[in-house]
């Protein structure tokens, strides 16, 4: 079947990871890109990018709406709402045809724009149970919602990769992600050992704000902001515990890849991600906002090297019985299939 993803970016976001694993496994998934491609594009087996970049561009609609008219695709897989909304500018006769995959839950309600789209598409397709509900009362309708878990590649351990109390935190670094939180929480840590060091891998309108923070507390030293990284399996290698700490949304991806690298994660208490860690076995949730919760739990695992381990390796464990490339695949093959 000739499928066709069409994304509004490509970035350290759990759209990018899922299309990017999709197009890696399934032969006739080809990328599409509204805007401009960054380091994660190179693991694509191709993507067609139009390079949208102002606000208002008519062109890359028009070269969409050509692109479509020119490949017609069976089947199109849009992730959230903005690529949608482009889609129905380009080629509305498609949507009948349309799988849409839901954005991290943080509306409360869709727009009557959204309301009138989600009518015209096949189907949406939500990561857990939990996210199903969140959509259905935001306004989807129960009928046209799937619910697929997510998948991710279990990557070869290094035992001997893990630097000295490193604390990572991946993906865009805007407000909702509470970077912020992270920061106050580094500095009562530090406050407890001083070995303790903090990267941020991404980018994002928040990392002034983030690094001010970092210099007026006095730990510029300690905290690194990487940037955009080619890869991101090096960063999870060295990382002791990863936090994943948003106040809004969920990192569902970000806590699943440092689960599948045997990485203890501290994740913020959403439902959703309660479905991805459901004990302390392998891992820990803390309300979002709570840098007192965040640092007493990382503290925990840096005092026991034996517990750190051990939640990693049953984080790993549990990914791979749970949340594997296979099953994700092929039920996205199903729900392509229709």
């Amino acid at each position: 079947m000739n499928v066709v993803h069409l994304l509004s970016h490509l970035d350290y976001h759990s759209s990018t990871s899922e299309s990017r694993l999709l197009a890696r496994n399934l032969p006739d998934v080809r990328v599409v890109c509204l805007g401009p491609t960054g380091p994660a594009a190179d693991d694509f087996p191709h993507v067609q990018t139009l390079d949208w970049t102002r606000v208002v561009d008519p062109l890359p609609i028009w070269n969409l709406y050509r692109w479509l008219r020119t490949e017609k695709p069976e089947r199109l897989h849009v992730w959230g709402f903005p690529a949608l909304r482009t889609l129905a500018l380009a080629g509305k006769r498609f949507l009948a045809q349309t799988l849409v995959s839901l954005p991290a839950p943080r509306l409360k309600n869709l727009s009557r724009l959204d309301r009138w789209l989600a009518t015209k598409v096949d189907r949406f397709v939500a990561r857990s149970a939990a996210e199903a509900e969140f959509w259905q009362n935001a306004g989807i309708p129960s009928a046209k919602l799937v619910v697929v878990p997510p998948g991710v590649e279990i990557p070869d351990a290094d035992a001997n990769a893990e630097a000295e109390a490193s604390l990572l935190a991946v993906g865009p670094i805007t407000a909702e992600k509470g970077f912020l939180t992270g920061i106050y929480a580094f500095d009562i840590l530090y406050c407890l050992t001083d070995k303790t060091r903090l990267r941020f891998v991404g980018q994002g309108s928040h990392r002034e704000r983030l690094q001010e923070m970092a210099h007026s507390l006095r730990r510029t030293d300690e905290v690194a902001f990487v940037g955009r990284a080619p890869s991101l399996a090096p960063e999870f290698e060295r990382a002791s515990i990863c936090w994943a700490t948003s106040r809004r949304g969920s990192s569902t991806h970000a806590v699943l890849e440092a689960m599948a690298a045997g990485k203890p994660v501290i994740a913020s208490a959403f439902p959703w991600l309660r479905e991805i860690v459901p004990n302390a076995g392998v891992g820990a949730l803390v309300a979002p906002n709570d840098q007192v919760a965040l640092a007493r739990q990382t503290r925990k695992w840096f005092e026991s090297e034996t517990l750190r381990r051990q939640t990693g390796l049953s984080a790993r464990d549990h990914v791979a019985r749970h949340f594997s490339v296979q099953s994700h695949v092929a039920r996205m093959r199903e729900v392509y299939a229709g």
